[in-house]
Parts: structure tokens; sequence; C-alpha cells
């Protein structure tokens, strides 16, 4: 489990080792510590239990915790130990990037649209700049996702890493730090499935917000008039497709682009008719 943290026991081979201790395949599980098991005292607990109904033990090479009422609670006490430990540091790295943050520090990861990272901080990116605006612009004129794109891939813009432009546009035109406010903690981290939920956002007092924290690459007015466009667009979306179960998603797809068709209402005679039409490119 290369690079996956013990606190989780959902780990592809920690998942196959006790699938194939179900089928029989060996009797024991040697590890070097029991905080390689695991570093959750729950899961340490429950998978043991399941293995030793299986018939197989765990054995530790630098530990040895008898099978007796005391040596099984110093055996959770070491496990508890390592929780504790692994919960610290995660608490320590937390606070210290969140103290990263404030100094309006940049934490890794690919740089925003627009944006290039020298030393440990954003600067803007003209090239990648010139086309946010040409996105702003477009959209504020009421060119929609696959427009833009096309008018930036056929004019040779291209991102950073040479990649075409693709039409999803939406968080790059939401995205408050092209008006140069630095965010940081906004949204949850993985969740016990190793999932991040970036739509999920934090309280207002958890949420690092600087304004003028990092170089501005729209305007406001610019920048507020298109949130204005994009909530219009939403309000029509809803409006359009109300919460009504469509019994073909999911099971057609267009002739000739092979897209997934969408439901849909249409409006007849004061009478609604559930529709479907291709999800391909279009406006």
């Amino acid at each position: 489990d290369e690079a996956q943290t013990g606190t989780n026991a959902n780990r592809k081979d920690f998942q196959q080792m006790i699938h194939d201790a179900s089928l029989g395949k060996f009797k024991m599980v040697v590890v070097h510590r029991m905080d390689r098991w695991a570093r959750n005292v729950d899961d340490a607990r429950y998978y043991k239990k399941y293995l030793k109904k299986l018939g197989v033990r765990i054995i530790s090479t630098l530990e040895d915790f008898e099978e007796t009422p005391e040596g099984e609670f110093f055996e959770v006490m070491s496990m508890g130990m390592a929780e504790l430990y692994s919960k610290k540091l995660a608490r320590e790295s937390i606070a210290g990037k969140l103290a990263n943050a404030k100094e309006r520090r940049i934490h890794g990861g690919t740089p925003l649209l627009g944006y290039k990272v020298q030393g440990k901080k954003y600067v803007i990116d003209e090239k990648e700049a010139e086309a946010v605006r040409i996105i702003f612009e477009m959209t504020l004129q009421g060119y929609g996702y696959v427009t833009i794109r096309n008018y930036l891939n056929t004019n040779g813009y291209r991102r950073s890493d040479g990649r075409l432009y693709t039409i999803h546009l939406y968080d790059v035109l939401r995205n408050r730090k092209y008006i140069g406010e630095y965010v940081y903690n906004k949204a949850y981290g993985k969740d016990f499935n190793g999932k991040r939920n970036s739509r999920k956002t934090k309280s207002v007092s958890e949420v690092i917000r600087i304004k003028g924290g990092l170089p501005r690459i729209i305007d406001d007015r610019t920048f507020f008039k298109v949130q204005e466009i994009l909530d219009e667009r939403r309000r029509r979306t809803a409006g359009n497709n109300p919460k009504t179960k469509y019994l073909l998603t999911g099971l057609i797809r267009c002739g000739h682009c092979g897209k997934a068709y969408c439901g849909g209402i249409m409006t007849s005679h004061d009478r609604k008719y559930p529709t479907y039409r291709c999800n391909g490119e279009k406006d």
C-alpha cells in the first residue's frame, strides 16, 4: 500500500489481503509493527477479529503481545498511541499549511489557469492570463462554452503544458482568485473512501480569504457581471429540468456523435412532455 495512509482501511492491497484470507490462501500475516497493520484502533481491532474467525493470525516482528487480557490491553494501547501520533501529525501539518496560507504561499499542485508559481507564490502567466480574459469576455458577450473552447484552440491558445482547452470552464468563471482574492481551506478534504468533495465548503470562520492576496487578472465589473449570467443560466436550466425521472436515462446515445442523450421537458398546449436530446457539443 505504497503512499497510502494507514488511518484508512479502504486500501486496495489491504482489502485484497482480506479477500484472500476469506479464500483460505494463508494462515498468518506478518507485520513489522502493529501500526503497519492499521493506525486506526477501530479498523485494527475489527479486521484482526475478522481474520481470527478465519483462523488467520497476525504476528508483529517487533512486538510480542500475549494472548491474555493484559496482552490484549497493551496491544490496544500500542495501536491507540499510533493513532494519536498520526492525528497529531496531521494536525501539525494542517497548522503549517494554514500558516503558509496566511503568508499567501502556494501548497503545490497544478497552478491555477492564468498563473505560474515563483518563490512559492502566484505570478501571472501572461499567455494563459490572456486566455482567461477571453473566456470571461466571451461569456459576457453571451457565447457558450463550446464556442469559447473552439475559439481558443483555433487561435493557438494552449495550456502551459500544451493541452488544448476543453468546455469545462465553469470553475474558471466562478473562481474569485481571478479578482485577486486568495482563498484557502474552503473545501473539505478526502472522505473515508479517498474521494474529495469539491462542492462541499466549510464555514466562513474556517476559510482563509485575503483580498489582494494574489495578482488580479479580471476586473470586478466583468467578474460579477459574469456571475449574474451564470446564475441566470442556472435558473433557466433548473426551470427546464425539474426533478423528473427519465426512463431512458443512460440507455440511449446519439447515432452521430455517440454522446449520451439527456432528458428534458417540452411544453405544448399547456401540457408537459418528457423529451430526449443529444448531450453532445452545442451551445
